[in-house]
């Protein structure tokens, strides 16, 4: 009879250690408008089954939410300025997450079917924190997470720091203006890939089609060539006739 060696079985803190640095908690992005907005507490109970990320709706509102990429999304309705139908219509455009409204007063009902129509996928109206909170783990369940994002863009010998809010070219740091950091790394997610320019004025300006002229994409796009440069390893922002820009790879 041949001995065989027991077969060792790990403790329960160690096993399936890649597993366990696989999971990526669920994301919360609230939404406001900076101005009379709540605290987070007063919004949705605190709990563990997810982390809740602050965002204002500033022109860089995209760039945030882009580089976080949340599996849901609560549109605080608290600064009674925000236009909420043009704002979910955006935030569908830009993001595959569920989009919950919460608003702290009665809504007209065509405030409400519009934000439904826009992209919404739920509208909370005079709940306390933990029913919002309820409706936010709803949402969470049918919404799968997310990976994480990677912590640089890297086309060619250009490298963007999406932690720091960087932007490296042939090893140096280069100023970058905000409206610039953000069309580099919108076409740095898809290099080689063809953006529409609309996608890019929603994106960097969260502008919804024939808001704003075309001729500030263009103009914005030169200041980018200028700042990129050029080089044997530069990636180039490229044309695509009758569709938009690309950030074309480098050849060499």
């Amino acid at each position: 009879m041949v001995a065989t060696a027991p077969v060792p079985h790990p403790h329960p803190s160690e096993a399936r250690p890649a597993a366990r640095a696989a999971r990526r908690a669920p994301v919360v992005a609230v939404v406001h408008g900076g101005e009379g907005r709540r605290d987070t507490a007063d919004l949705v109970a605190a709990n563990d089954a997810y982390d809740i990320v602050a965002v204002t709706t500033d022109r860089r509102l995209f760039d945030r939410l882009l580089g976080t990429r949340p599996d849901a999304v609560l549109v605080d309705l608290s600064d009674s300025a925000l236009d909420v139908v043009r704002l979910c219509r955006s935030l569908r455009g830009a993001l595959d997450a569920r989009i919950v409204v919460v608003s702290p007063s009665t809504l007209a009902d065509e405030v409400v079917v519009g934000a439904l129509d826009a992209g919404a996928d739920d509208v909370v109206i005079g709940a306390s924190p933990a029913v919002v909170d309820a409706r936010v783990r709803v949402a969470l369940r049918t919404q799968p997470p997310q990976p994480a994002l990677p912590l640089v863009l890297e086309v060619g010998d250009v490298l963007v720091d999406l932690q720091a809010h960087a932007v490296h070219i042939a090893g140096d740091v280069v100023r970058c203006p905000p409206v610039q950091y953000e069309l580099l790394v919108a076409l740095a997610r898809n290099p080689g890939t063809a953006i529409a320019g609309e996608e890019l004025l929603r994106i960097v300006w969260g502008a919804a089609p024939g808001d704003v002229h075309p001729r500030r994409l263009r103009i914005a796009i030169s200041v980018l060539r200028g700042i990129l440069g050029i080089g044997p390893r530069r990636p180039r922002v490229e044309v695509v006739q009758r569709v938009g820009y690309r950030l074309a790879l480098p050849t060499g």
